[in-house]
C-alpha cells in the first residue's frame, strides 16, 4: 500500500523563516493517528 505524503514537516526550530510551512508534533500526529483509525477500520 502506497499512502499519500504529508505536506509539511514539523520543524519548530525555523518558525522565524518566511513561508516555512510547519505542523506542531501535536497536530502531525493528530492527523496521522486519524488516518492509522480510518484504516483499520477498513480492515488494512
Amino acid at each position: 500500500m502506497l499512502l499519500p505524503t504529508v505536506p509539511f514537516g514539523v520543524n519548530t526550530g525555523q518558525r522565524d523563516i518566511k513561508l516555512d510551512l510547519n505542523m506542531y508534533p501535536s497536530t502531525q500526529m493528530a492527523v496521522l493517528n486519524d488516518l492509522v483509525e480510518v484504516l483499520n477500520r477498513q480492515g488494512i
